[in-house]
């Protein structure tokens, strides 16, 4: 009686234990790579939404100062401490024979524009009643030594300046040089504003 042999295996399919180890590895390694580029695009769109917002708000005082500027019959600009204040004589709109006071105000301790419109005069706000007045903007700082209001109200070259930079965050902001001119003539007539 013959024992049957049992015959070595020459079936070599699978892997290896090197095999897995080898493949596993990389896996690690490409999935490492994907992962980190995946996380540099979020940090690279959340820099740009951050930066674009601030963007946004230094257009938006631009514009909501600059429309008043441009239609305004008389301009004065004051230091005040550490602040500035920009007081306006404008027409609500062409057909209104009534002018109306128009001031912005920027807080260096607060870091915020303020304004106030009324029908008569505007005093500079106090510490208590600077909250009465509507946020503009907040988070603006000087730009340098820049004052962030500036400029001339006289009869002949009247303008007002804006250089300011609105802070997104720790790492990017958003700073602009605006001059605005008005588009009418100053007056000599500052009532009912001065």
């Amino acid at each position: 009686m013959t024992i049957p042999r049992l015959r070595a295996s020459t079936d070599d399919s699978g892997f290896t234990l090197v095999e897995l180890l080898v493949y596993s590895l990389l896996s690690v390694v490409v999935l490492g790579i994907v992962a980190s580029l995946v996380i540099a695009g979020i940090r690279g769109q959340t820099a740009v939404g951050i930066f674009t917002s601030g963007t946004n708000n230094v257009q938006s005082v631009s514009n909501v100062i600059g429309t008043d500027v441009r239609r305004a019959s008389y301009i004065r600009v004051a230091t005040i401490g550490d602040d500035n204040m920009v007081t306006l004589r404008v027409k609500p709109s062409a057909e209104s024979t009534t002018y109306s006071c128009v001031s912005y105000y920027w807080s260096k301790s607060r870091k915020e524009v303020r304004s106030k419109t009324s029908s008569a005069a505007i005093a500079a706000p106090t510490a208590s009643t600077i909250t009465s007045w509507n946020l503009v903007a907040s988070k603006i700082s000087q730009t340098g030594t820049s004052a962030v209001i500036s400029g001339d109200g006289t009869t002949n070259s009247a303008y007002v300046n804006l250089t300011f930079t609105i802070v997104a965050d720790t790492k990017s902001d958003a700073r602009t040089t605006v001059k605005t001119y008005p588009r009418t003539p100053m007056s000599t007539d500052a009532t009912p504003c001065f």
